[in-house]
């Protein structure tokens, strides 16, 4: 039979673990959500570990876009067709319904 400290330790340990994994997927899902924010032609701040006066700005190159090798495909749109709309039935509860008792 295991000891009461051994138990908490490893219930500290399973929590230790399960926090630092949320912890790890919330900073990744915050640092893709800078990268997909931040424009690509517009310049970028550079981190730096010590705070300086004069940030310094880097640019980012751009590149050339892709030179197209075939002709673009015209989309032609297709007809639809409206459905007619059916009205939902409407679910009524089937509760009885007792009075309340009237005071005198």
């Amino acid at each position: 039979m295991r000891r009461p400290v051994d138990r908490w330790s490893t219930v500290f340990t399973v929590f230790a673990a399960v926090a630092l994994v949320a912890l790890l997927l919330l900073a990744a899902a915050v640092i893709s959500s800078q990268q997909v924010a931040a424009p690509s032609g517009s310049p970028s701040v550079s981190p730096s570990a010590s705070a300086s006066a004069s940030p310094s700005i880097t640019t980012v190159p751009r590149t050339a876009p892709p030179t197209p090798t075939e002709a673009p495909t015209v989309l032609t749109p297709v007809p639809t067709r409206t459905l007619p709309l059916t009205p939902v039935p409407t679910v009524v509860p089937s509760v009885p319904v007792t009075p309340l008792p009237t005071r005198t």
